[in-house]
């Protein structure tokens, strides 16, 4: 499946790097299960095994991958795109929650849709007060962000309807748009 293709493919890239001890899983993010350390379960004696760095590399529409994949522009689709946002959420939320104090985690899709992206992160922000947006200067060694193109994101952005082929209607904010597809 793509996400067995995917895990493999950041495998294959994490193994090019210092970064031992590495723990690789593959299953549902969104509930993934780790074990105590001592006896008993967490909150029964026993602590959480927490993570030094925590890497979300989500699902998505794919989006930012049309020029090397042509053919997944027939594919794309707003709603999958808007679906999707749900399901990165809770992996995000998920990964946060399996961080140590003072780790680091990180966010990769390879979409260009700011719903996929900064409003996934936003809605993280709100959500979890303990993590903090890192400037790439802050997070990363000078030679790695000397070679760095970057740009500081969107601060808002518009919500399509799920049906905006037809509909053509844009909401201003996730709770705006809510109502309709409540319906």
């Amino acid at each position: 499946t793509s996400s067995q293709v995917r895990q493999e493919r950041t495998l294959r890239r994490a193994q090019c790097g210092p970064c031992v001890p590495l723990l690789a899983t593959y299953g549902d993010a969104t509930a993934f299960e780790m074990r105590t350390l001592g006896e008993g379960a967490a909150g029964d004696g026993g602590r959480p095994l927490l993570f030094d760095r925590v890497l979300c590399d989500v699902p998505c529409g794919g989006d930012g991958t049309l020029r090397k994949s042509p053919a997944k522009l027939s594919r794309w689709s707003v709603a999958a795109g808007l679906g999707a946002h749900a399901l990165q959420l809770a992996i995000l939320l998920r990964g946060a929650a399996l961080l140590r104090p003072g780790g680091r985690l990180v966010y990769s899709t390879c979409a260009l849709d700011p719903l996929q992206d900064e409003a996934v992160v936003s809605a993280a922000l709100q959500q979890e007060p303990a993590l903090a947006l890192l400037d790439p200067a802050e997070a990363l060694p000078p030679e790695t962000l000397a070679s760095l193109r970057y740009s500081r994101g969107l601060s808002s952005w518009a919500v399509p309807h799920p049906d905006f082929e037809t509909e053509r209607a844009m909401y201003r904010s996730w709770e705006e748009a809510a109502s309709p597809w409540a319906a």
